[in-house]
């Protein structure tokens, strides 16, 4: 069963289905969440080589810093353990106690996030379900869970553009869910976009050298920000909206995945996937400068653009047309 640790508005817990098998089809080495939110894509993709999640709710990030070094864990776990199924009452004292220590308000973060309708910590309402809400003498399972992936994961509380412009040797992935166009800003979010954020956003996007996938609500504002790019359609079910469930269903909304990657490039990156023959091949010249060694990544992107014809006005050893699939005619 898929991995949850907080509850959030607008979470892809739900659409864990339709966002992991994408990104699981792309290689990379470096994987990156600029909005990590209820980090559930994170907590239940494959574990990358090297990670680095940010956001810019400092409480958030405070409290997963906190969770990560095992014995301040120990300690919050002790405190959580100590606590009965929860109430109104008790929900309504939490949320009012100010915290004198890291502990009490790690503590007030996740139980209030726990007992909280959708999550929401803005003017957070009382949410919790004993039927279907996971008690507390079950918190503390998921909190040694998730402080385990977090090892070695690099944490930051910066502006979302840091960390889609720094420059890596590394092949990048990003999946990104940003504060959706048309939702309640500062109804859900403590940290809400407004317009100038989402095109800021999109310019940042439109630049980087790195992969992405990223999450968004399907409205026409989004889908013209984002024309240039491949766009995948699903639907995700819901509610966010209010803590009575007579009165507010789970809802079925139509959302969109926004990708740099292409359906080529999807299915050439598959795993398992044999990589090209024609990257054996050696140059049968020797040169200074060959780009023998780089012929992996090189052949791999030649090949993803659609071409009958082929140039080189700087042929050298040849390393890259001796290694690329043949194109109908070629001029060196």
């Amino acid at each position: 069963m898929p991995f949850s640790l907080l509850r959030y508005p607008g979470g892809k817990f739900y659409a864990l289905r339709n966002i992991v098998p994408e990104i699981q089809k792309i290689n990379h080495e470096e994987y990156r969440e600029p909005f990590f939110g209820g980090g559930a894509v994170f907590f239940n993709k494959d574990r990358s080589s090297y990670n680095w999640i940010n956001d810019k709710y400092s409480e958030l990030i405070f409290f997963l810093k906190f969770i990560k070094n095992k014995d301040k864990l120990d300690l919050l776990i002790e405190k959580i353990n100590s606590e009965k199924t929860p109430t109104k009452e008790r929900h309504s004292e939490v949320r009012e106690f100010m915290p004198s220590n890291d502990l009490e308000r790690s503590f007030k973060f996740f139980y209030l996030n726990r007992t909280s309708f959708s999550g929401k910590m803005v003017n957070p309402s009382w949410g919790y379900r004993p039927v279907r809400s996971v008690h507390p003498s079950e918190w503390s399972k998921k909190l040694i869970y998730a402080s385990y992936l977090l090892k070695g994961v690099k944490i930051t509380n910066e502006d979302f553009a840091e960390v889609i412009r720094s420059s890596t040797s590394k092949e990048v992935l990003m999946y990104l869910d940003p504060p959706y166009f048309k939702a309640n800003q500062k109804g859900h979010y403590i940290e809400h976009f407004n317009y100038y954020d989402h095109i800021r956003l999109k310019n940042e996007l439109e630049n980087t050298n790195h992969a992405f996938i990223m999450s968004y609500d399907d409205s026409e504002e989004i889908r013209e920000l984002y024309k240039e790019f491949r766009i995948i359609d699903f639907d995700l079910t819901y509610r966010i909206e209010n803590s009575n469930p007579n009165e507010n269903k789970r809802k079925k909304v139509g959302e969109i995945l926004v990708t740099n990657i292409t359906k080529k490039q999807l299915s050439l990156f598959k795993k398992d996937e044999k990589k090209f023959v024609l990257e054996k091949i050696r140059s049968p010249i020797r040169y200074p400068g060959s780009k023998f060694g780089a012929i992996k990544k090189i052949s791999a992107n030649v090949n993803l653009k659609d071409h009958t014809e082929y140039w080189e006005p700087f042929f050298g050893g040849g390393g890259a047309i001796f290694c690329k699939t043949p194109s109908k005619k070629k001029y060196n």
